[in-house]
């Protein structure tokens, strides 16, 4: 005569406390309250993919906002969300943006490049930003996957909602790339012909480019051109960035290459401050 537990309601309340931000009591409320019934007679179908989808939901929307990144919990959001597609469940666009982003966190790069590709048309704002979390990773690497992160840069200078300031990340991605490989003259033909092209964008990612030409030219000798770069990348540059503490540095560099050591120095007590 015992009555069955509320399970609808169960779930409708941890949904309402995912959309409040309240992952860990919603995981709670999911995983004690729901949880014990899923192989009961009376747990629907409904239910089954619901619960799944919410746990998956909420673990991957805390990994995102708390920045925890804990590749366990990256790994139980495309379980829960393979599940509730075993179960029938049909993902929305966050939900697939969310798998995308655990797909990332798990390194499994191949099958994150290929869900990206097909993002629902709800989920298209979300593409630029994957896109250049997938290249920062695969070259984040100890081993970095250059030839992957070229194509991904290529396909994300083709895409449509690219802005100018995404289009200014890509060249110096590239560039960087580019460096590493040893293509130094084709880093600083690809640097000048993009210049024009992003000359919109914000002061600090135009100043990263004139840091990468700076060190460019330095590689191939022409200390005074790379000196000009730099100087003018300082300008631009926020105080206080690694971005330009690594500009100083260079530029401290290049005048010591020019037997400058005063101001050289001067660049060098800049950084370690």
């Amino acid at each position: 005569t015992k009555p069955q537990p509320d399970i609808d309601g169960h779930l409708r309340q941890a949904s309402s406390r995912i959309d409040r931000g309240e992952y860990t009591d919603a995981i709670g409320v999911l995983n004690q309250k729901v949880r014990p019934h899923v192989d009961a007679a009376y747990f629907t179908k409904e239910q089954l993919e619901q619960f799944h989808v919410l746990r998956g939901r909420a673990i991957g929307r805390a990994e995102r906002e708390l920045l925890n990144s804990q590749r366990a919990n990256h790994e139980s959001v495309l379980a829960e969300f393979a599940s509730a597609e075993h179960a029938g469940a049909a993902l929305n666009g966050e939900d697939q943006v969310l798998r995308v982003e655990a797909l990332i966190a798990t390194e499994r790069f191949d099958e994150a490049k290929d869900r990206i590709e097909r993002l629902p048309e709800e989920s298209v704002a979300s593409r630029v930003g994957l896109r250049k979390t997938l290249i920062e990773e695969v070259l984040d690497e100890q081993y970095p996957k250059y030839e992957f992160a070229e194509a991904m840069l290529i396909e994300l200078t083709q895409d449509p909602l690219l802005v100018v300031g995404d289009r200014c990340w890509a060249t110096a991605r590239r560039a960087e790339i580019q460096l590493a490989r040893g293509y130094t003259d084709e880093a600083i033909t690809g640097l000048l012909r993009e210049m024009p092209r992003v000359a919109a964008a914000g002061a600090n990612p135009r100043g990263e480019l004139f840091t990468l030409l700076g060190l460019a030219y330095m590689e191939i000798g022409a200390v005074s051109e790379a000196r000009k770069q730099l100087e003018r990348a300082s300008e631009l540059i926020d105080d206080g960035t690694d971005l330009y503490a690594q500009t100083l540095l260079a530029l401290g560099n290049a005048y010591e290459k020019t037997d400058e050591m005063l101001l050289a120095l001067d660049q060098f007590d800049v950084v370690t401050q």
